[in-house]
C-alpha cells in the first residue's frame, strides 16, 4: 500500500475502528428499533454481530465530528447548552432498564421559563430536506428509534420538552423539532425494556418478525441476520417478452460508456476553458466555444444568423 494513496490508507484506519462492544443494558439509541428480537441479539449475542462496512464507519464517523461544532454554533448563537454527553440511567425494582448518553440541556436568555433536553441529529442533504416534523421521522428504520430515545430523556430526567436539533452534513446548515414529553410513549418504551430483560434473564427470544415485505426489508439489513435465519419474503419479478423493447434496452446500455466517457471530457474542458476564455468567445479549429453560455458550434454559417 502506497502512503500517497490517501483513501487506502485512511480506509485503512477507518477498518480499525470498526468494533464491537459487549451490551449489558438496554440502549436509549436503540430502544426504538423495529426489532424486539433484535434488541435480545444485542444484549445476548453481541460478538455475533457482523461488522458494518468501512463506508458506514465514515458516517458514523462524519456524525460524531459534527456534534460538537453544532454545540458551540447553538452557544455563539446565544443559546446555553449545559449537561453536554451526561450519563443517563433508568432504573426500576433495582434493575437498570435503560442507559444512554444525552447531548445536553439547551435554553435561551430570551425564555427564561423555557429550556429542554437536546438531541442532535446528523442527516444526509436530502433526507433534511424532507424532515420537518416528528411524523417525518417515521419514513425511516433509524429515524424510527429518535422518538422513543428523546421522549425516555425527557420522562427519566423530569423535564417536559425535549428538542431535536437536525444538522445537513453537506451545508452544515440546522433546524429544529420540538418534542413534548409523552407519558403513554414512556409507559410503552419501560414495557418494551422489562420485556426484554426478561428475555435476557431467561434465555429465551421473542418471535421473529412477520415476513411481511416492509418486514423482510428490515431483516436482510440486519446484522444478526446469520444467526436468526428469518423468513424472508422477496417480491415477485415479472416477466416481460418484447424483442422490441429489449433491442431498445441493449443499445441503450452499449451506449453507456460513450455518455460516460462524453461527460468526463465535457467536465474537465469546461473547467480547462472557463479558465482560459472565461466569458469570451473561442475558436479552435471548426468548433467555437462560447464561455457565457457553455455553448459549443461548428456550423459557423448558423452562428452567424445568430449573430454570435
Amino acid at each position: 500500500m502506497s502512503v500517497t494513496n490517501v483513501q487506502q490508507v485512511c480506509d485503512a484506519y477507518m477498518r480499525t475502528q470498526i468494533r464491537v462492544y459487549p451490551q449489558h443494558t438496554n440502549r436509549s439509541s436503540l430502544i426504538g428499533d423495529d426489532c424486539l428480537r433484535r434488541l435480545v441479539y444485542y444484549r445476548t449475542n453481541w460478538e455475533d454481530i457482523e461488522p458494518h462496512e468501512v463506508g458506514l464507519q465514515y458516517i458514523f464517523r462524519q456524525g460524531n465530528l459534527l456534534e460538537e461544532p453544532t454545540v458551540r454554533l447553538l452557544q455563539d448563537s446565544g443559546y446555553k447548552v449545559s449537561r453536554a454527553q451526561e450519563p443517563f440511567l433508568y432504573k426500576s425494582g433495582g434493575k437498570v432498564l435503560l442507559s444512554g448518553h444525552i447531548d445536553g440541556v439547551i435554553e435561551h436568555p430570551a425564555d427564561p421559563g423555557w429550556y429542554a433536553v437536546l438531541e442532535i441529529k446528523t442527516m444526509s442533504p436530502h433526507i433534511w430536506d424532507r424532515t420537518d416534523t416528528a411524523e417525518d421521522m417515521e419514513r425511516h428504520p433509524w429515524s424510527r428509534k429518535y422518538r422513543p430515545q428523546l421522549n425516555m430523556y425527557c420522562f427519566g430526567l423530569e423535564i417536559p420538552n425535549g428538542l431535536w436539533v437536525l444538522v445537513n452534513k453537506a451545508t452544515g446548515r440546522v433546524k429544529s423539532i420540538p418534542h413534548e414529553l409523552d407519558y403513554d410513549l414512556a409507559e410503552e418504551t419501560l414495557r418494551r425494556c422489562e420485556t426484554i430483560n426478561d428475555h435476557v434473564d431467561a434465555g429465551t427470544l421473542p418471535d421473529q418478525l412477520a415476513p411481511t415485505h416492509q418486514n423482510s426489508k428490515i431483516c436482510s439489513d440486519c446484522c444478526f441476520q446469520h444467526i436468526c435465519n428469518p423468513s424472508i419474503t422477496r417480491e415477485s419479478m415479472q416477466l416481460i417478452v418484447d424483442d422490441e423493447l429489449l433491442v431498445d434496452i441493449d443499445e441503450m446500455q452499449s451506449l453507456k460508456p460513450t455518455r460516460d466517457r462524453y461527460e468526463e471530457l465535457k467536465k474537465a474542458l469546461k473547467a480547462r476553458l472557463d479558465d482560459e476564455v472565461g466569458k469570451k468567445r473561442m475558436a479552435i479549429g471548426r468548433w467555437m466555444y462560447d464561455g457565457s453560455r457553455k455553448i459549443w458550434d461548428s456550423r459557423w454559417e448558423l452562428m452567424e444568423e445568430k449573430n454570435v
